[in-house]
C-alpha cells in the first residue's frame, strides 16, 4: 500500500514548490497538510457527511432535482457506479459556491458562444437540508454553514497551490492560473459508498475489477481535493516494474490530511509536465460504509486552455494507455480549447 508524499502548505515557498514538483510530476497525487484546514475540521466534515446520509431516504430525496439525474451538480442524487448495479450504488450530494448560480458564473461564456442557457437545467442554486421542514433546523443550518466555509477554505488552498505551480512553471505572472479560476465555479460532492448487502457479496464476480465501485478515470478539473475516512479504497494507476504495462496501487488512507491530484486542465496547461493520473475506487471493506468529500476545481468557463510550456522545457509523458482523457488522446492534443466547451451539460 502506497503512502503519498506530503506537501505542507505552511512551509516556505521553496519547500512547497519542491514538494509539489516532485509529487505531481511523478504520481500526479499527494497528501496536502494546510494550517487553514486542521485535523479537527476534517473530522467534522466527515461527521457532517455521515449525518446527511443518515437522514431518511424520503428526506434526502426532497433535495433531489429530477432534471439533473444525468448531470448532477446540485442537490442529492443516487449515483450508479461502475456497473449500474445495486451493489455499486453510491449516494451523493453536490453543491457549488454560496449565493451564486450557474447563469451568473457562466454568463460571459454563454454570451460569447450564443448559448441558450434557459435550456440548461444544471444552472440552479444550491439545495440544502435547511429547505426541508422535517429536518432539525439547527443541525441543517450548522451543516450548511460548515460546508459553505469548507468550500471557501478549499478555494483558498487552490489559489495557494496554483500560485506555487505558476512559480514552478516560471510563468511571467505566477498568479496567471489563479486568475483563470476567479469565479470559483467549482463543484463539491459528498459521497457515501454503502456497504454491500449479503446477496451482493455472494454474486461470485471474478477478476481484478470485481470490487470496483468507481471505474478508472482522470478528473475533468484543474486540481481535485479529497477528504476521505479510514476505510480506504482509492487506487491509482502506476507502471509495472518492467515498465511494459500498468497496475493498480492502493493508497494508504489518512484522515488527517487532504488528498490532492492533478486534473486534465492542469495537465494541458503544463504541457503534460503534471500528468493526470488514472484512479478509481474499490471496495476495501464490504461490511462498512465509506465516506468522502471531493471538490473539483474548475476554471472559469470562458477561459482558453493551451500548453504554456515549450516542449523542449517540459518533462514529457506519453498519455497513459486506457485513459479516458479525451484532451490528451487527441492527435492534436496541444490545440487550444475553451473550458466551457469541455464541460458536460444536461
Amino acid at each position: 500500500m502506497r503512502r503519498l508524499p506530503v506537501v505542507d502548505l505552511g512551509a516556505s515557498q521553496s519547500k512547497i514548490c519542491t514538494a509539489l514538483h516532485q509529487s505531481l510530476t511523478t504520481l500526479g497525487f499527494c497528501y496536502v497538510r494546510a494550517p487553514q484546514l486542521p485535523t479537527q475540521q476534517i473530522a467534522h466534515t466527515l461527521s457532517f457527511s455521515k449525518w446527511l446520509f443518515d437522514l431518511p431516504v424520503k428526506e434526502r430525496r426532497k433535495m433531489l432535482i429530477p432534471e439533473l439525474t444525468h448531470c448532477p451538480t446540485r442537490g442529492y442524487y443516487p449515483f450508479e457506479g461502475t456497473a449500474g448495479q445495486p451493489k455499486h450504488d453510491i449516494d451523493a450530494f453536490a453543491f457549488g459556491p454560496a449565493n451564486q448560480d450557474g447563469v451568473a458564473l457562466r454568463q460571459q461564456y454563454f454570451q460569447k458562444h450564443k448559448y441558450d442557457w434557459r435550456k440548461d437545467l444544471s444552472l440552479v442554486n444550491n439545495v440544502w437540508p435547511t429547505n426541508i421542514p422535517e429536518v432539525p433546523a439547527a443541525q441543517a443550518k450548522e451543516f450548511q454553514e460548515h460546508f459553505e466555509q469548507l468550500f471557501q477554505t478549499l478555494t483558498t488552498l487552490l489559489h495557494i497551490v496554483l500560485h506555487h505551480i505558476g512559480i514552478i512553471m516560471e510563468l511571467s505572472d505566477p498568479d496567471a492560473l489563479v486568475k483563470m479560476h476567479s469565479k470559483a465555479d467549482h463543484v463539491c460532492e459528498l459521497k457515501h459508498y454503502k456497504p454491500l448487502p449479503p446477496w451482493a457479496m455472494s454474486m461470485g464476480e471474478q477478476g481484478e475489477d470485481a470490487d470496483e465501485r468507481m471505474r478508472g478515470h482522470c478528473d475533468l478539473s484543474t486540481i481535485t481535493f479529497l477528504l476521505q475516512d479510514k476505510i480506504g479504497g482509492l487506487q491509482i494507476q502506476q507502471p509495472t516494474l518492467d515498465g511494459k504495462s500498468w497496475q493498480w496501487e492502493d493508497i494508504q488512507p489518512n484522515e488527517d490530511v487532504l488528498v490532492m491530484n492533478t486534473g486534465r486542465f492542469l495537465t494541458h496547461w503544463s504541457s503534460q509536465l503534471f500528468p493526470s493520473t488514472q484512479h478509481r475506487v474499490v471496495t476495501a471493506d464490504k461490511t462498512q460504509s465509506r465516506y468522502s468529500v471531493v471538490m473539483f476545481c474548475i476554471p472559469d468557463w470562458e477561459v482558453q486552455v493551451e500548453p504554456l510550456l515549450p516542449f523542449h522545457d517540459m518533462l514529457y509523458k506519453e498519455p497513459r494507455t486506457g485513459t479516458n482523457d479525451d484532451v490528451l488522446l487527441e492527435p492534436n492534443w496541444a490545440k487550444p480549447f475553451v473550458v466551457g466547451d469541455r464541460m458536460p451539460v444536461v
